[in-house]
């Protein structure tokens, strides 16, 4: 399955807010929104596969900000949460 990386290290696997300011180094990622943080690299592959199991009808499009659900996500591996 070919998945359209294009803003996975600028969204949050979280909520999928897109957003440059959540990429301040190369190696780490912190939402703006949220505040998950986690390696950089973690989080754009935990949205490529997102990507892959559930395809978006715009692919190759930026990702919009999505209304933000009761719940979030499940936990994925390598996440902080704030206190």
């Amino acid at each position: 399955m070919l998945v359209n990386p294009a803003y996975t290290s600028q969204t949050c696997s979280e909520w999928r807010l897109c957003d440059s300011r959540n990429r301040e180094s190369q190696a780490d990622f912190e939402c703006k929104q949220c505040h998950m943080s986690m390696n950089a690299d973690l989080n754009a592959a935990n949205n490529i596969l997102k990507r892959g199991i559930e395809p978006s009808p715009r692919l190759g499009t930026k990702p919009s900000t999505p209304e933000r659900s009761q719940t979030p996500n499940p936990p994925i591996a390598g996440r902080t949460l704030p206190p």
